[in-house]
């Protein structure tokens, strides 16, 4: 059997330490992760501001690129790809911002944890992250990545971005794994990307508001994940409503949930619910609606139920994506629930111990 094809790695920092004359050639292989894709053309708008635009059958869109400094880019995306694509990012010594929104999310539709991801990461030296890009998605991006020192120096945010993870700059320094946290997605952060994507500045002009854009993400994902915000106190009554919440997923675990029809039902905002349901409970709504079908579900396989109507009255389409939130979830397979002796796992599962009946 013939050896699987090695994966495109995307420098980071190579792209961030880059000449400028360089900076094309790299931001294209960031952009393609593949050796099928096309080339794009480029066209700089201002000194350390580049756009690159495809329009091909596998790729269409464009991306900007913006370098305030050295050791610190900015990278604006609206494209489309039709190929399915794997490749691995490293990023020597970076902290790496991330919002992602869906071509549907993007254009009003429901943002949520399936149309929208936000993550802020730090890459020890030497460290990669294998990253994978469905077939025929439509994605619109700003990333954020530098090395803590250049975030301090532009904007302030060194100190800030390494707190947010619980650390310090010293102890990032000396981690050999990847430090990620998901943040919170606000109203506000989604509308900084469309207003973005707009992009109806030139020139120096457009540098400028681009960087400042990217500064106002950074405290963005600094407010959404500091003990201060997570502990800020809800109203009674709010605080009330959201119990209501985890109790109606929890009764109903099969149904549908989305934000826009719990928010219906209880008369919530949508944006306050998702914003307040995190404060509250340190985790989003689609968070817990998983680990709560996943919860019932290792009770009801307890039961020697059979797995494809478990995955059913839990709420899964098809016991295939059950079996693989499970396994994610408790580190075995749902089949192996009911054969061990005791019907109780040999060892841990994988977040913590094995759920118990509330």
């Amino acid at each position: 059997m013939a050896a699987p094809e090695p994966l495109n790695v995307v420098d980071l920092r190579a792209l961030c330490d880059a000449p400028a004359h360089n900076v094309h050639e790299l931001s294209r292989s960031l952009l393609e992760g593949h050796r099928a894709l096309p080339q794009g053309s480029a066209v700089e708008l201002a000194a350390g501001l580049l756009e690159i635009k495809y329009d091909s059958e596998a790729m269409q869109g464009r991306q900007w690129m913006c370098r305030p400094q050295r050791d610190l880019c900015v990278m604006v995306s609206a494209l489309t790809r039709a190929p399915a694509m794997n490749y691995s990012i490293a990023g020597d010594s970076l902290m790496v911002v991330q919002f992602r929104l869906s071509g549907d999310a993007i254009h009003g539709e429901q943002v949520d944890e399936s149309t929208a991801s936000a993550m802020v990461s730090y890459f020890p030296a030497g460290s990669r992250m294998p990253w994978r890009i469905s077939r025929a998605s439509s994605w619109h991006t700003i990333a954020v990545f530098g090395t803590l020192e250049a975030l301090e120096q532009r904007w302030g945010l060194g100190l800030a971005m390494a707190q947010a993870l619980d650390h310090t700059p010293s102890t990032l320094e000396q981690c050999t794994q990847i430090v990620r946290k998901p943040w919170i997605v606000t109203q506000g952060v989604t509308e900084l990307l469309r207003d973005l994507l707009s992009f109806r500045f030139t020139g120096a002009v457009g540098r400028a508001y681009t960087e400042a854009r990217a500064q106002q993400l950074l405290c963005e994902v600094v407010a959404g994940l500091s003990d201060t915000y997570r502990r800020r106190p809800l109203p009674t009554r709010t605080r009330r409503l959201l119990q209501r919440v985890r109790t109606l997923i929890a009764d109903n675990p099969e149904q549908p949930h989305t934000l826009q029809s719990l928010s219906r039902s209880l008369g919530l905002n949508r944006t306050l619910l998702a914003e307040a349901f995190h404060t509250e409970f340190g985790e989003t709504v689609f968070a817990f609606l998983q680990s709560e079908r996943l919860r019932q579900a290792w009770t009801l396989l307890e039961h020697a139920e059979r797995v494809a109507s478990v995955a059913a009255r839990v709420g899964y389409r098809d016991a295939a994506s059950f079996t693989r939130a499970f396994k994610a979830h408790y580190g075995i397979t749902p089949s192996h629930v009911g054969r061990r002796p005791g019907r109780m796992p040999s060892r841990r599962p994988r977040h913590g111990s094995p759920p118990r009946s509330p």
